[in-house]
């Protein structure tokens, strides 16, 4: 969710985008997957079948340990019933599961 600022308009975020960390976009697109497995009424494993993967890889990606190439990301949309953009997270949620994994780092 975006920060508000000056009457409810999104406060704008100063991050260098060389700053974020490829740990915060792989648990970004994590949670998006995860949102969109869930909106489809899909398991784990009924999705890693549709795209000829297992319930273990999704359950990696869906965790933000690791992160399937643009095919695989593709094969994700289509299963899914969406498109690719879909599944990609906004820089604001990035910035703020960045942020959230510094407080807990601390």
């Amino acid at each position: 969710m975006a920060r508000r600022g000056f009457r409810g308009m999104p406060k704008r975020i100063e991050v260098n985008p060389s700053s974020i960390n490829e740990a915060a976009i792989a648990v970004a697109f994590g949670r998006r997957l995860r949102e969109a497995r869930k909106a489809a009424d899909m398991t784990q494993t009924e999705l890693g079948e549709r795209i000829g993967s297992t319930k273990a890889a999704i359950c990696r990606w869906e965790n933000g340990t690791n992160t399937p190439n643009l095919g695989t990301v593709t094969r994700l949309a289509a299963a899914l019933r969406t498109e690719a953009f879909e599944l990609m997270p906004s820089f604001e949620t990035i910035v703020e599961v960045q942020t959230e994994m510094e407080s807990a780092a601390s």
